[in-house]
């Protein structure tokens, strides 16, 4: 299987990152640790790309998945 790759950043700081991929994902993550790809149409993807918006967001959400997934 091939990786995706991001299209576009929506958000981007020394630890945390936001972004699509050319696989209709939005990727979550803390950089060099843990990420996730959520596909279109599933409950979190809406909740990630709005968390872009605001850094204590993604801190919150990221957690969030780590704790459910991870």
């Amino acid at each position: 299987m091939n990786t995706a790759h991001t299209t576009t950043m929506l958000y981007d700081s020394a630890d945390y990152f936001v972004a699509l991929t050319d696989r209709d994902c939005v990727r979550i993550g803390l950089k060099n640790v843990k990420s996730f790809d959520i596909p279109r149409g599933h409950a979190y993807y809406d909740r990630t790309v709005e968390s872009a918006a605001c850094p204590a967001w993604v801190e919150e959400l990221h957690d969030e998945l780590v704790g459910h997934y991870a």
